[in-house]
C-alpha cells in the first residue's frame, strides 16, 4: 500500500497485493466448505470482495506500465 501511496515501485506493489489477496481469498474464505448457510455467504461475500479487489489492483498495474509518466502520485512529480 505504500507503494501507491510514495508512487515508488508501484507495479511491484500491485502485483504482491495481488498475490496475496488471491491466496488470502483462497485459504481464508472457503466458502464451499461451510456448512451454515448464512456463514457460507458470508464467506463467499469476502472471498469475491478479495478477488475484486485483486482485478482492480490488476488494472493499476496495467495503468502504470502503459503510462509510468502520467501516474500521479509518482515521487518525480
Amino acid at each position: 500500500g505504500l507503494s501507491f501511496l510514495l508512487g515508488y515501485q508501484v507495479r511491484r506493489g500491485a502485483l504482491l497485493l495481488v498475490v496475496f489477496l488471491v491466496s488470502a481469498a483462497v485459504t481464508m474464505h472457503r466458502f464451499w466448505g461451510v456448512a451454515d448457510p448464512m456463514m457460507a455467504q458470508g464467506q463467499f461475500i469476502n472471498f469475491w470482495k478479495n478477488i475484486v479487489i485483486a482485478g482492480g489492483l490488476l488494472i493499476i498495474y496495467h495503468y502504470v506500465t502503459r503510462y509510468p509518466e502520467r501516474w500521479p502520485y509518482s515521487l518525480g512529480r
